[in-house]
């Protein structure tokens, strides 16, 4: 998730060839990148209607580094162990995000239904090729 917030099962599955795929284990590999993308949003929104209510009036006072909170937070839940490095694009991709949380809800944009899916697109836009390393044959060796 790091990496990918939106990959498809298909490519989610090359990562693991010993697995004999059914629509069941599909479907619940579907799901948890489902869930960790609700994660991801609703720590990003409830972080920006938090600059709002403290009186942020631009996103481009937005800065998302490595060590930032907010980063931090989503990173100790998808990498509990801390036994992976943080990919440089990660931090960019929850900036941008954030940024375009606080745009949308600035405007009132958040009143509307659906008001996310451009967001979403936007987002997805930043995914990254999941390393090689990742693949289960090379398993955690090269993951730090």
């Amino acid at each position: 998730f790091l990496y990918a917030r939106y990959p498809t099962s298909s490519y989610l599955k090359s990562y693991f060839p010993e697995v004999s795929f059914t629509r069941y284990n599909t479907a619940q590999l579907v799901k948890w990148f489902s869930n960790f993308r609700e994660f991801f949003y609703i720590h990003i929104e409830r972080y920006v209607r938090g600059l709002i209510a403290s009186g942020v009036k631009s996103a481009d006072s937005i800065h998302i580094t490595p060590i930032h909170e907010l980063c931090r937070t989503l990173i100790l839940h998808y990498n509990r162990g801390l036994d992976m490095k943080m990919p440089l694009e990660f931090p960019v991709a929850v900036e941008q995000a954030t940024k375009q949380f606080f745009a949308a809800i600035r405007s009132g944009a958040d009143a509307k239904p659906s008001w996310k899916t451009n967001i979403y697109k936007n987002v997805a836009q930043f995914d990254q090729p999941i390393p090689e390393s990742f693949r289960c044959e090379n398993s955690f060796k090269m993951r730090s």
